[in-house]
């Protein structure tokens, strides 16, 4: 489902569950291309990980919005992907040992960027400041730790298809 009209801007829910993180906050960024079952899926693994899920639009000035909306420390920015998000890919970004900025590097996947808020608002902004919209564009100015499937344990569709 393409987010239009009050969906467009940033979103916040909340859930209650004790299971959930409660230490860094989601947002939720689907392309345009983006299946609305894909989008759906991975709205429910982020609504099952965090107690706050932010929901915009993949336009830059959206997700400063939703990042400013935020008061956790740190944010994970989710895009949706040929296959989706995986779920056992965000949840060991938040086991991995805290850096400025980790980003989940997986063909097919969604775009996973585990980040400080303040880190990535600050270039956010920079780069709205540089009249950029693609809402990937302010990652190319940060440092970040790229980790694939191996890095974080998990099997990758190749090595489950043997």
């Amino acid at each position: 489902m393409a987010l239009s009209g009050a969906d467009a801007g940033a979103r916040s829910r909340t859930s209650g569950g004790s299971a959930r993180i409660g230490n860094v906050a989601a947002v939720l960024a689907p392309s345009l291309s983006a299946s609305a079952d894909r989008v759906d899926a991975a709205r429910s693994v982020l609504t099952d990980c965090f107690v706050s899920v932010h929901e915009t639009e993949p336009r830059l000035p959206a997700l400063a919005r939703a990042l400013e909306a935020g008061d956790e420390e740190r944010m994970l920015v989710a895009t949706v992907g040929e296959r989706g998000i995986s779920l056992d890919a965000v949840l060991a970004m938040t086991c991995w040992p805290e850096v400025e900025a980790l980003v989940y590097d997986d063909t097919g996947s969604g775009a996973l960027v585990l980040i400080r808020r303040e880190t990535a608002l600050s270039h956010v902004r920079e780069a709205l400041q540089r009249g950029e919209d693609d809402p990937t564009a302010w990652l190319a100015s940060v440092e970040t730790e790229r980790v694939g499937p191996a890095a974080l344990g998990l099997a990758t569709p190749a090595a489950e298809a043997r």
